[in-house]
């Protein structure tokens, strides 16, 4: 992953309601805005800004499935990332560190 790439998504993930998002997507897989809400403190237009921040940095992207739009977790990028950080503290190990088996 380039650097101005690996900086962009570390930035959108800088804010706490966005990390929390995807930590939610992470351990649920996939949920709509209305089961996201249930679980946020913030109104659905905050969502709704959230979301767009996420997607367009694809750390999260969204199915359409009629008028509904379940979000998930996008792993290839959230396992590049991981491959980017375990890069400083560990340059000699090949692949990624979570086990997925993501090259």
């Amino acid at each position: 992953m380039e650097k101005e790439e690996l900086l962009a998504r570390m930035e959108s993930l800088s804010d706490g309601t966005r990390l929390e998002i995807v930590k939610l997507l992470s351990e649920n897989g996939e949920l709509c805005a209305c089961e996201l809400l249930k679980k946020l403190s913030i109104t659905q237009g905050t969502l709704s800004h959230h979301m767009k921040e996420l997607t367009a940095s694809d750390l999260v992207v969204c199915r359409k499935e009629g008028k509904w739009c379940p979000y998930a977790p996008n792993a290839k990028t959230l396992c590049e990332m991981a491959d980017s950080i375990d890069s400083l503290c560990c340059p000699h190990v090949g692949g990624c560190s979570c086990g997925c088996g993501h090259k």
